[in-house]
């Protein structure tokens, strides 16, 4: 962890212990450096260690953002530190490139308490966001409600609903340059016409839900951006790879999706809460790559 001490004295060039003499010699050799500042939050604020970071930054020295908490700057946790140096150290080959990833699933309520969902983590556009970042990119995350923990390094934002993701997709398109828009999100295809303002109650013989169809946010991404780079996934279940190629391939030909990652949730260790996975990659023509 860097102090508000040790960061003053290596942006200043001051090298007077074991730590700021390597990291002189390190940014004097054109080594990669990165600093984890740690400190309280009176002293993170303080104009001068903002100036230093800033300093440090100008240098080309990586800065690690601090959790703040209890009135602290307290140093990240270490996969988020590790992610920053594989970031720093890693190909840079998407260096400048901005993608816009949806993920997990969503919900459309019935009442205040009850909704119907879908069983997707959000584990497949985690793993890309990671990867994106390795490699350079910046990455802005719309993420359904999940238990997986997401990248530091993203802008994520969270949402809920079919409803919200959509309206959090096209305002993330819309207010940077995007590259690629990677829509791994599994967003319900319908949801309850009307949502009740309080807890039905229980005890009925039966209950009888409305659903109505969702607008389909990557048709709706491609309307409003037309040289967008557009990557699709659909799951399916119980049909076989020659009709599993046919329906992505539907995404292409009809000028809305550049790739469609395909997948049979039927298929042991395949789609929904899982670790593995095993797709068929469609692009254009009559391109196909399977990927166990």
């Amino acid at each position: 962890p860097a102090t508000a001490n040790t960061i003053g004295k290596v942006a200043n060039g001051i090298d007077d212990t074991p730590v700021t003499t390597t990291a002189s010699s390190a940014i004097g050799a054109k080594i990669p450096v990165v600093v984890v500042p740690a400190m309280h939050e009176s002293m993170y604020d303080h104009p001068a260690v903002i100036e230093n970071i800033e300093k440090l930054k100008s240098m080309g020295v990586g800065v690690v953002s601090p959790r703040m908490e209890e009135a602290k700057a307290k140093i990240p946790d270490v996969d988020t530190i590790v992610d920053y140096v594989l970031g720093v150290l890693g190909p840079k080959d998407l260096d400048g490139q901005h993608f816009v990833v949806s993920a997990g699933p969503t919900r459309g309520w019935i009442d205040r308490v009850r909704f119907i969902s879908n069983p997707s983590t959000g584990k497949m556009g985690i793993a890309l966001v990671h990867e994106l970042l390795l490699r350079g990119a910046t990455v802005t995350l719309v993420l359904g409600p999940t238990s997986q923990i997401p990248p530091a390094q993203a802008t994520v934002v969270n949402v809920t609903t079919s409803d919200e993701m959509m309206d959090a997709v096209l305002k993330a398109l819309s207010e940077k340059k995007t590259h690629c828009f990677i829509s791994t999100a599994a967003v319900l295809d319908y949801v309850p016409s009307k949502k009740e303002d309080s807890k039905l109650a229980s005890g009925k013989s039966s209950l009888v839900v409305e659903l109505i169809p969702t607008k389909k946010i990557i048709e709706e991404a491609r309307k409003q951006h037309e040289d967008l780079f557009i990557v699709g996934f659909k799951v399916e279940s119980g049909i076989s790879e020659k009709e599993l190629e046919k329906r992505a391939r539907a995404k292409i030909d009809a000028g809305i999706c550049n790739l469609v990652i395909a997948n049979d949730e039927q298929k042991k260790g395949v789609a929904f809460e899982s670790d593995t996975n095993e797709v068929l990659i469609v692009g254009p023509g009559k391109s196909v790559v399977q990927i166990p």
